[in-house]
């Protein structure tokens, strides 16, 4: 689109509205919560590959309640989610 227009900002609630850079991978049937959090550090590192447009031309307003994100949670979420500020591995 941006090579017919001239496009000023991109807005989204889903990191896919802005590449399919960031499209979650087809995790295989028997995924282990460790595969899962290996998928989710791949698409986070492909976010900071892309750090000069967030806050400049891509804006993100974030959709807690559903998204391509939910791929990436596994059959138990609770086995990849903290509590917010807890770090990793505790």
């Amino acid at each position: 689109m941006s090579a017919r227009y001239n496009v000023l900002m991109y807005f989204g609630d889903n990191l896919r509205d802005f590449s399919e850079a960031f499209a979650a991978p087809r995790l295989p049937a028997g995924a282990t919560a460790e595969d899962n959090v290996n998928a989710i550090s791949q698409r986070a590192a492909a976010v900071d590959e892309e750090g000069d447009h967030w806050g400049v031309d891509w804006f993100v307003l974030p959709n807690p309640i559903y998204g391509e994100w939910e791929k990436l949670m596994g059959p138990d979420p609770a086995d990849i989610l903290r509590p917010s500020g807890m770090p990793a591995g505790e």
